[in-house]
Protein backbone atom coordinates (compact mmCIF):
# COMPACT_ATOMS: atom_id res chain seq x y z
CA UNK A 1 0.00 0.00 0.00
CA UNK A 2 2.46 2.49 0.97
CA UNK A 3 4.31 1.60 -1.99
CA UNK A 4 2.24 2.00 -4.67
CA UNK A 5 0.99 5.54 -2.69
CA UNK A 6 4.87 6.25 -3.16
CA UNK A 7 4.96 5.76 -6.70
CA UNK A 8 1.92 7.61 -7.61
CA UNK A 9 2.84 10.73 -5.87
CA UNK A 10 6.01 10.30 -7.94
CA UNK A 11 3.76 9.88 -10.96
CA UNK A 12 1.40 12.92 -10.12
CA UNK A 13 4.55 15.58 -9.29
CA UNK A 14 6.25 14.04 -12.22
CA UNK A 15 3.51 14.65 -14.61
CA UNK A 16 2.49 18.39 -13.28
CA UNK A 17 6.35 19.15 -13.77
CA UNK A 18 5.75 18.08 -17.44
CA UNK A 19 2.78 19.88 -18.36
CA UNK A 20 4.01 23.05 -16.71
CA UNK A 21 7.45 23.25 -18.07
CA UNK A 22 8.34 20.83 -21.39
CA UNK A 23 4.91 19.97 -22.78
CA UNK A 24 5.49 23.49 -24.42
CA UNK A 25 8.95 22.95 -25.90
CA UNK A 26 9.95 21.12 -29.21
CA UNK A 27 12.30 19.21 -28.25
CA UNK A 28 10.11 16.20 -28.53
CA UNK A 29 12.59 12.90 -27.97
CA UNK A 30 13.83 14.72 -24.62
CA UNK A 31 9.94 14.79 -23.37
CA UNK A 32 9.69 11.30 -24.37
CA UNK A 33 13.42 10.47 -22.67
CA UNK A 34 11.94 12.47 -19.44
CA UNK A 35 7.76 10.62 -19.63
CA UNK A 36 9.37 7.25 -19.79
CA UNK A 37 12.49 8.11 -17.68
CA UNK A 38 10.26 9.27 -14.92
CA UNK A 39 8.08 6.15 -15.00
CA UNK A 40 10.46 3.93 -14.26
CA UNK A 41 12.03 5.78 -11.73
CA UNK A 42 8.60 6.10 -10.03
CA UNK A 43 8.62 2.52 -10.42
CA UNK A 44 12.15 1.96 -8.96
CA UNK A 45 12.57 4.71 -6.49
CA UNK A 46 10.40 3.70 -3.42
CA UNK A 47 12.07 0.10 -3.95
CA UNK A 48 14.84 1.31 -1.97
CA UNK A 49 12.72 1.61 1.10
CA UNK A 50 11.72 -2.05 1.62
CA UNK A 51 15.43 -2.95 0.79
CA UNK A 52 17.70 -3.58 3.53
CA UNK A 53 21.41 -1.63 2.82
CA UNK A 54 24.47 -2.93 3.42
CA UNK A 55 26.05 -1.68 7.01
CA UNK A 56 29.86 -0.91 7.01
CA UNK A 57 29.54 -0.87 11.04
CA UNK A 58 30.73 -4.23 12.82
CA UNK A 59 28.04 -4.89 15.07
CA UNK A 60 29.08 -7.02 18.27
CA UNK A 61 25.57 -7.34 20.11
CA UNK A 62 23.30 -9.86 20.39
CA UNK A 63 20.25 -9.43 19.05
CA UNK A 64 16.77 -10.59 20.28
CA UNK A 65 15.29 -12.63 17.73
CA UNK A 66 11.42 -11.82 18.44
CA UNK A 67 8.15 -13.26 17.61
CA UNK A 68 5.01 -11.28 18.79
CA UNK A 69 1.47 -12.91 18.50
CA UNK A 70 -1.75 -13.06 20.47
CA UNK A 71 -3.12 -15.67 22.97
CA UNK A 72 -6.77 -15.19 22.22
CA UNK A 73 -9.49 -16.88 23.09
CA UNK A 74 -9.84 -20.22 21.31
CA UNK A 75 -13.91 -21.41 20.17
CA UNK A 76 -14.39 -24.90 20.54
CA UNK A 77 -17.55 -25.62 18.29
CA UNK A 78 -18.56 -22.56 16.89
CA UNK A 79 -16.87 -19.86 15.11
CA UNK A 80 -16.46 -16.13 15.93
CA UNK A 81 -17.84 -13.60 13.26
CA UNK A 82 -14.79 -11.08 12.41
CA UNK A 83 -14.84 -7.67 11.61
CA UNK A 84 -15.08 -5.93 8.29
CA UNK A 85 -12.01 -4.01 8.01
CA UNK A 86 -12.03 -0.83 5.39
CA UNK A 87 -8.57 -1.65 4.01
CA UNK A 88 -9.58 -5.18 3.40
CA UNK A 89 -12.33 -3.89 0.83
CA UNK A 90 -9.87 -1.70 -0.93
CA UNK A 91 -7.15 -4.21 -1.13
CA UNK A 92 -10.10 -6.53 -2.69
CA UNK A 93 -11.19 -3.61 -4.58
CA UNK A 94 -7.64 -2.78 -6.30
CA UNK A 95 -7.00 -6.52 -7.07
CA UNK A 96 -10.57 -6.85 -8.96
CA UNK A 97 -9.58 -3.70 -11.32
CA UNK A 98 -6.24 -5.32 -11.76
CA UNK A 99 -8.04 -8.33 -13.07
CA UNK A 100 -10.06 -6.37 -15.22
CA UNK A 101 -7.40 -4.28 -16.67
CA UNK A 102 -5.70 -7.12 -17.51
CA UNK A 103 -8.37 -8.76 -19.59
CA UNK A 104 -9.23 -5.46 -20.91
CA UNK A 105 -5.78 -5.36 -22.27
CA UNK A 106 -5.82 -8.72 -23.53
CA UNK A 107 -8.58 -8.30 -25.53
CA UNK A 108 -7.33 -5.51 -26.81
CA UNK A 109 -4.20 -7.14 -27.93
CA UNK A 110 -6.72 -10.01 -29.43
CA UNK A 111 -8.71 -7.68 -31.18
CA UNK A 112 -4.71 -5.72 -32.81
CA UNK A 113 -3.77 -9.79 -33.55
CA UNK A 114 -6.76 -10.20 -35.87
CA UNK A 115 -6.67 -6.75 -37.75
CA UNK A 116 -2.48 -7.89 -38.50
CA UNK A 117 -4.07 -11.11 -39.98
CA UNK A 118 -6.27 -9.08 -41.99
CA UNK A 119 -6.01 -7.32 -44.88
CA UNK A 120 -7.38 -3.30 -44.32
CA UNK A 121 -8.49 -1.19 -46.68
CA UNK A 122 -7.16 2.18 -45.09
CA UNK A 123 -5.95 1.76 -41.79
CA UNK A 124 -2.01 2.22 -41.63
CA UNK A 125 -0.05 1.29 -38.40
CA UNK A 126 3.16 -0.08 -36.80
CA UNK A 127 3.51 -2.83 -33.64
CA UNK A 128 6.41 -3.35 -32.59
CA UNK A 129 8.67 -5.06 -35.86
CA UNK A 130 5.20 -5.10 -38.05
CA UNK A 131 4.63 -2.76 -40.36
CA UNK A 132 0.53 -2.68 -41.66
CA UNK A 133 -0.30 -0.45 -44.47
CA UNK A 134 -4.29 -0.30 -45.76
CA UNK A 135 -4.63 -1.57 -49.08
CA UNK A 136 -6.66 1.46 -50.59
CA UNK A 137 -3.70 4.00 -48.93
CA UNK A 138 -2.35 6.74 -51.00
CA UNK A 139 1.25 7.76 -50.53
CA UNK A 140 2.54 4.17 -49.33
CA UNK A 141 5.80 5.10 -49.33
CA UNK A 142 5.54 8.33 -47.21
CA UNK A 143 3.30 5.98 -44.66
CA UNK A 144 5.84 3.60 -44.56
CA UNK A 145 8.41 5.36 -43.85
CA UNK A 146 6.91 7.33 -41.09
CA UNK A 147 5.83 3.13 -39.71
CA UNK A 148 9.32 2.42 -39.82
CA UNK A 149 10.62 5.09 -37.96
CA UNK A 150 8.35 3.83 -35.12
CA UNK A 151 10.07 0.63 -35.58
CA UNK A 152 13.30 1.49 -35.38
CA UNK A 153 12.75 3.76 -32.36
CA UNK A 154 11.18 1.16 -29.96
CA UNK A 155 7.97 3.39 -29.39
CA UNK A 156 5.94 -0.21 -28.89
CA UNK A 157 8.19 -0.70 -25.87
CA UNK A 158 7.29 2.60 -24.76
CA UNK A 159 3.60 2.21 -24.86
CA UNK A 160 3.85 -1.13 -23.54
CA UNK A 161 5.42 0.09 -20.55
CA UNK A 162 2.24 2.35 -20.06
CA UNK A 163 0.38 -0.52 -20.50
CA UNK A 164 1.98 -2.66 -17.52
CA UNK A 165 1.98 0.55 -15.66
CA UNK A 166 -1.73 1.27 -16.41
CA UNK A 167 -2.83 -2.26 -15.00
CA UNK A 168 -1.22 -1.70 -11.68
CA UNK A 169 -1.99 1.72 -11.11
CA UNK A 170 -5.63 2.01 -12.66
CA UNK A 171 -7.42 4.33 -10.30
CA UNK A 172 -4.68 6.72 -11.06
CA UNK A 173 -5.76 9.10 -13.68
CA UNK A 174 -2.29 10.69 -13.88
CA UNK A 175 -1.43 7.29 -15.84
CA UNK A 176 -3.93 7.94 -18.98
CA UNK A 177 -2.65 11.36 -19.71
CA UNK A 178 0.33 10.35 -19.10
CA UNK A 179 0.03 7.25 -21.99
CA UNK A 180 -1.78 9.83 -24.29
CA UNK A 181 1.24 12.75 -23.88
CA UNK A 182 3.59 9.85 -24.78
CA UNK A 183 1.86 8.24 -27.83
CA UNK A 184 1.61 12.73 -28.59
CA UNK A 185 5.57 13.02 -28.27
CA UNK A 186 6.10 9.41 -30.67
CA UNK A 187 3.97 11.17 -33.72
CA UNK A 188 5.89 14.56 -33.19
CA UNK A 189 9.42 13.34 -33.43
CA UNK A 190 8.69 10.82 -36.70
CA UNK A 191 6.70 14.01 -37.85
CA UNK A 192 9.60 16.48 -37.27
CA UNK A 193 11.71 13.78 -39.37
CA UNK A 194 9.17 13.01 -42.34
CA UNK A 195 7.81 16.43 -42.75
CA UNK A 196 10.08 18.05 -45.46
CA UNK A 197 7.33 19.49 -47.01
CA UNK A 198 5.33 20.89 -43.82
CA UNK A 199 2.19 21.95 -46.07
CA UNK A 200 2.04 18.90 -48.00
CA UNK A 201 2.62 16.78 -45.29
CA UNK A 202 -0.34 18.42 -43.05
CA UNK A 203 -2.65 17.59 -46.16
CA UNK A 204 -1.73 13.99 -46.21
CA UNK A 205 -2.90 13.57 -42.80
CA UNK A 206 -5.94 15.20 -42.95
CA UNK A 207 -6.78 13.25 -46.36
CA UNK A 208 -5.66 10.02 -44.58
CA UNK A 209 -7.50 10.76 -41.27
CA UNK A 210 -10.57 10.72 -42.96
CA UNK A 211 -10.78 7.43 -43.99
CA UNK A 212 -9.47 5.15 -40.99
CA UNK A 213 -10.57 3.90 -37.96
CA UNK A 214 -8.74 4.35 -34.12
CA UNK A 215 -6.59 1.54 -33.53
CA UNK A 216 -5.52 1.26 -29.85
CA UNK A 217 -2.07 0.07 -28.62
CA UNK A 218 -0.33 0.48 -31.76
CA UNK A 219 1.08 3.19 -33.79
CA UNK A 220 -1.09 5.10 -36.30
CA UNK A 221 -0.39 6.85 -39.23
CA UNK A 222 -3.19 9.17 -39.04
CA UNK A 223 -4.94 9.40 -35.59
CA UNK A 224 -8.26 11.55 -35.32
CA UNK A 225 -7.81 12.52 -31.71
CA UNK A 226 -4.10 13.86 -32.43
CA UNK A 227 -4.83 15.69 -35.78
CA UNK A 228 -5.12 18.78 -35.02
CA UNK A 229 -2.33 19.10 -31.97
CA UNK A 230 -0.17 17.21 -34.75
CA UNK A 231 -0.91 19.71 -37.64
CA UNK A 232 -0.20 22.39 -34.97
CA UNK A 233 3.16 21.69 -33.57
CA UNK A 234 4.34 21.08 -37.65
CA UNK A 235 4.03 24.47 -37.94
CA UNK A 236 4.69 25.71 -34.38
CA UNK A 237 8.52 27.81 -34.19
CA UNK A 238 11.21 25.58 -32.84
CA UNK A 239 12.25 26.33 -29.16
CA UNK A 240 15.48 27.98 -28.44
CA UNK A 241 18.18 25.60 -27.80
CA UNK A 242 19.06 27.00 -24.56
CA UNK A 243 15.94 26.13 -23.41
CA UNK A 244 17.35 22.33 -23.02
CA UNK A 245 18.44 23.63 -19.90
CA UNK A 246 15.47 23.63 -18.27
CA UNK A 247 15.50 19.57 -18.20
CA UNK A 248 18.37 20.32 -15.18
CA UNK A 249 15.14 21.69 -12.69
CA UNK A 250 14.25 17.59 -12.96
CA UNK A 251 17.54 17.03 -10.93
CA UNK A 252 16.97 18.54 -7.79
CA UNK A 253 13.41 16.25 -7.45
CA UNK A 254 15.36 13.09 -8.30
CA UNK A 255 18.15 13.82 -5.89
CA UNK A 256 15.80 14.62 -3.24
CA UNK A 257 13.42 11.67 -3.78
CA UNK A 258 16.53 9.37 -3.83
CA UNK A 259 17.90 10.80 -0.48
CA UNK A 260 14.50 10.20 0.80
CA UNK A 261 14.85 7.06 0.14
CA UNK A 262 18.32 6.61 1.76
CA UNK A 263 16.71 8.39 4.98
CA UNK A 264 14.00 6.19 5.02
CA UNK A 265 15.63 3.22 4.77
CA UNK A 266 16.25 2.60 8.70
CA UNK A 267 14.48 0.99 11.13
CA UNK A 268 12.93 3.83 12.69
CA UNK A 269 11.63 4.92 9.62
CA UNK A 270 10.24 1.64 8.63
CA UNK A 271 9.17 1.36 11.89
CA UNK A 272 7.16 4.57 10.74
CA UNK A 273 6.35 3.18 7.61
CA UNK A 274 4.15 -0.48 9.38
CA UNK A 275 2.62 1.64 11.56
CA UNK A 276 0.70 3.75 9.07
CA UNK A 277 -0.05 0.24 7.30
CA UNK A 278 -1.21 -1.07 10.67
CA UNK A 279 -3.14 1.91 11.82
CA UNK A 280 -5.06 2.20 8.60
CA UNK A 281 -5.91 -2.14 9.16
CA UNK A 282 -7.37 -1.18 12.42
CA UNK A 283 -10.17 0.99 10.52
CA UNK A 284 -13.25 -1.37 10.38
CA UNK A 285 -16.38 -0.03 8.74
CA UNK A 286 -18.59 -2.91 10.38
CA UNK A 287 -18.17 -5.14 13.41
CA UNK A 288 -20.95 -7.25 14.27
CA UNK A 289 -22.20 -6.37 17.68
CA UNK A 290 -23.07 -9.71 19.12
CA UNK A 291 -21.38 -13.49 19.21
CA UNK A 292 -22.92 -16.86 19.21
CA UNK A 293 -22.22 -18.10 22.49
CA UNK A 294 -19.81 -20.78 22.84
CA UNK A 295 -17.30 -22.67 25.25
CA UNK A 296 -14.21 -21.38 25.25
CA UNK A 297 -10.47 -22.09 26.40
CA UNK A 298 -9.11 -19.34 27.62
CA UNK A 299 -5.38 -18.93 28.40
CA UNK A 300 -5.22 -15.42 29.29
CA UNK A 301 -5.07 -14.27 32.63
CA UNK A 302 -8.21 -13.03 35.15
CA UNK A 303 -8.84 -13.00 38.68
CA UNK A 304 -11.77 -11.36 41.06
CA UNK A 305 -9.77 -7.72 40.72
CA UNK A 306 -10.10 -8.32 37.29
CA UNK A 307 -13.37 -9.28 36.26
CA UNK A 308 -14.40 -6.37 33.99
CA UNK A 309 -11.63 -7.88 31.72
CA UNK A 310 -12.72 -8.76 28.29
CA UNK A 311 -11.92 -11.73 26.41
CA UNK A 312 -9.77 -10.48 24.05
CA UNK A 313 -11.50 -12.40 21.28
CA UNK A 314 -14.87 -10.75 22.37
CA UNK A 315 -13.94 -6.84 21.59
CA UNK A 316 -15.30 -5.52 17.87
CA UNK A 317 -12.31 -3.89 17.40
CA UNK A 318 -8.78 -4.84 19.03
CA UNK A 319 -6.24 -3.01 21.14
CA UNK A 320 -3.09 -2.50 19.15
CA UNK A 321 0.16 -0.33 19.76
CA UNK A 322 0.22 3.11 18.86
CA UNK A 323 2.32 2.60 15.89
CA UNK A 324 1.32 -0.48 14.94
CA UNK A 325 2.44 -3.98 15.80
CA UNK A 326 5.21 -4.52 13.43
CA UNK A 327 6.46 -1.10 14.83
CA UNK A 328 6.31 -2.13 18.18
CA UNK A 329 8.13 -4.91 17.80
CA UNK A 330 10.73 -3.42 16.57
CA UNK A 331 10.89 -1.50 19.67
CA UNK A 332 10.92 -4.38 21.39
CA UNK A 333 14.21 -5.62 19.83
CA UNK A 334 15.84 -2.19 20.28
CA UNK A 335 15.41 -1.84 24.15
CA UNK A 336 15.27 -5.02 25.42
CA UNK A 337 18.29 -5.07 27.76
CA UNK A 338 20.19 -8.36 28.51
CA UNK A 339 21.38 -9.52 31.31
CA UNK A 340 24.51 -10.53 31.44
CA UNK A 341 23.97 -13.70 32.78
CA UNK A 342 21.67 -14.37 29.89
CA UNK A 343 24.56 -13.30 27.44
CA UNK A 344 27.12 -15.63 29.00
CA UNK A 345 24.76 -18.90 29.00
CA UNK A 346 23.34 -18.50 25.69
CA UNK A 347 20.35 -18.55 26.79
CA UNK A 348 17.17 -19.03 24.08
CA UNK A 349 13.77 -19.75 24.52
CA UNK A 350 10.40 -17.76 24.77
CA UNK A 351 9.06 -15.57 27.23
CA UNK A 352 5.65 -15.23 27.90
CA UNK A 353 4.55 -11.64 29.40
CA UNK A 354 0.78 -11.01 30.73
CA UNK A 355 -0.77 -7.72 30.94
CA UNK A 356 -3.78 -5.61 31.03
CA UNK A 357 -4.84 -3.10 28.72
CA UNK A 358 -6.81 -0.48 30.20
CA UNK A 359 -9.53 1.59 29.07
CA UNK A 360 -6.77 4.86 28.20
CA UNK A 361 -4.14 2.03 26.84
CA UNK A 362 -2.31 1.93 29.39
CA UNK A 363 -0.51 -1.16 30.25
CA UNK A 364 -1.24 -2.98 33.84
CA UNK A 365 -1.20 -5.94 35.75
CA UNK A 366 2.39 -6.76 34.09
CA UNK A 367 3.15 -10.06 35.04
CA UNK A 368 5.91 -12.65 33.63
CA UNK A 369 4.32 -15.80 33.57
CA UNK A 370 7.26 -17.95 31.48
CA UNK A 371 10.70 -16.45 31.56
CA UNK A 372 14.21 -18.30 30.92
CA UNK A 373 15.94 -17.34 34.40
CA UNK A 374 19.35 -15.76 34.20
CA UNK A 375 18.17 -11.89 34.89
CA UNK A 376 15.59 -12.33 32.09
CA UNK A 377 12.32 -11.82 33.78
CA UNK A 378 13.41 -8.31 35.26
CA UNK A 379 14.22 -7.02 31.63
CA UNK A 380 11.05 -7.91 30.44
CA UNK A 381 8.95 -6.37 33.63
CA UNK A 382 11.73 -3.17 32.72
CA UNK A 383 10.92 -2.72 29.48
CA UNK A 384 7.20 -3.04 29.36
CA UNK A 385 6.42 -1.02 32.31
CA UNK A 386 8.50 1.40 29.66
CA UNK A 387 6.12 0.85 27.12
CA UNK A 388 4.17 3.36 25.43
CA UNK A 389 -0.14 3.47 25.49
CA UNK A 390 -1.85 1.30 23.13
CA UNK A 391 -4.78 2.13 21.28
CA UNK A 392 -7.32 0.43 23.69
CA UNK A 393 -10.05 -2.50 22.88
CA UNK A 394 -14.10 -0.84 21.90
CA UNK A 395 -16.83 -2.43 21.96
CA UNK A 396 -20.13 -0.76 21.28
CA UNK A 397 -17.21 2.43 20.46
CA UNK A 398 -16.58 2.35 23.85
CA UNK A 399 -13.27 1.42 25.49
CA UNK A 400 -12.99 -1.65 27.73
CA UNK A 401 -10.14 -3.57 29.83
CA UNK A 402 -8.66 -6.51 27.90
CA UNK A 403 -5.77 -9.17 29.15
CA UNK A 404 -3.34 -9.52 26.85
CA UNK A 405 -0.82 -12.44 26.44
CA UNK A 406 2.47 -11.28 24.84
CA UNK A 407 5.05 -13.88 23.67
CA UNK A 408 8.81 -13.12 23.40
CA UNK A 409 11.40 -15.31 21.50
CA UNK A 410 14.86 -14.39 22.84
CA UNK A 411 17.72 -16.07 20.32
CA UNK A 412 20.68 -15.16 22.20
CA UNK A 413 22.93 -18.12 20.65
CA UNK A 414 26.45 -17.25 19.21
Amino acid sequence: MIYLLIVNVSLIISFVLYKLIFRRLTFFQWNRIYLIGMSIFSLLAPVGIFIELPKTELISKHLVKIDLGTYVDIGIGSSIEQPLFFLDIIVKIYWIGVILACLFLMVRISYLFRVLRSSPDHLSFSFFNRIVIGRLTYNKENIAWHEQIHTEQGHSYDLLLIEILKIFNWFNPVVYFLQREIRFQHEYIVDEICSADKVAYAEMLVAHALRTDQLVFSQEFSNHSFLKLRIRMLFKDKSNPRQRLLYVTVLPMLLLITLSTLVFNTSRAKGMVLAVESGVKQVATFDHQTYPPKQTKRIHIQSNEQSDTMPFDQVEVKPVPERGMQSFMIWVGNNFQFPKQAVEHDVSGMIEVNFIIEIDGSLSHIKVKKDLGYGTKEATLKLMERAKRWKPALVGGKPVRVAYTLPIRLNLAK
